[in-house]
């Protein structure tokens, strides 16, 4: 199968814990090619405490990958913003970044302390007129599954990592909780989180092991029908 879309990937050069360099950039994303993905968005961390590119960066490199870049695989920019100061001030200006300008954004949280309120932040975001995309939701154990539901009925999307499927990067009680959300239909997207050639060979895997397990029709779901919708969120 081909034709993917990963929502999540951290292969802007230079800008975060990502590749160091653009050529690095292009073996991965080829790599990503080979194993079916036709569109990658770039999701650089914006993150007060950890990276935190200023977005003018972000853009010009951007920019350079796409005036260089020779592959097959359409790309995007977008964020994997962190919930802080910076993403509520953003929000109440409406300047958050999004996913291929889109009206959807990618939304990372604390796995050990959550907000106050989800539900009502989720809220924050529609009312805003962005539609909220949290990432690998598999991190997060204080995300119950009622809560999940909830999310998830209000128009939230949630985002499983694809690499946390397998024995490979992500350690077993993440393992199991990636199972559990897919086997109970909660997840609504895999997404790579890409950051350098281990993702890569975690995410072969995870397409072999998705491929004995699941039917095409919910592979495509969660892998190009699903993220399709969330990019044409205008």
């Amino acid at each position: 199968m081909s034709g993917f879309i990963d929502l999540h990937s951290h292969l802007l050069f230079a800008v975060d814990d990502g590749p160091g360099d653009m050529e690095i950039s292009f073996s991965l994303l080829n790599s990503l090619a080979n194993l079916g993905f036709s569109k990658v968005v770039l999701t650089p961390h914006q993150a007060t405490l950890h990276y935190n590119p200023s977005w003018s960066d972000v853009n010009n490199r951007f920019n350079m990958m796409l005036e260089s870049w020779e592959g097959t695989t359409e790309l995007y920019l977008g964020a994997e913003n962190y919930y802080d100061e910076q993403f509520m001030q953003r929000l109440d200006q409406g300047q958050v970044p999004t996913l291929a300008n889109s009206r959807s954004i990618l939304l990372e949280f604390n796995p050990r302390f959550p907000p106050a309120s989800i539900r009502e932040l989720i809220f924050n975001i529609q009312i805003n007129a962005y539609v909220p995309v949290i990432a690998h939701v598999e991190r997060y154990p204080w995300l119950d599954t009622a809560t999940m539901r909830r999310l998830k009925d209000s128009g939230a999307y949630l985002q499983v990592n694809l690499t946390a499927l397998v024995d490979k990067i992500t350690s077993p009680e993440r393992i199991s909780r990636a199972h559990k959300i897919i086997r109970m239909g909660l997840a609504d997207i895999l997404a790579t989180d890409t950051h350098d050639t281990p993702w890569i060979e975690a995410a072969s895997e995870a397409i072999s092991w998705l491929e004995s397990r699941y039917t095409s029709d919910e592979i495509e779901r969660l892998l190009i029908k699903k993220p399709a919708e969330i990019l044409s969120s205008r």
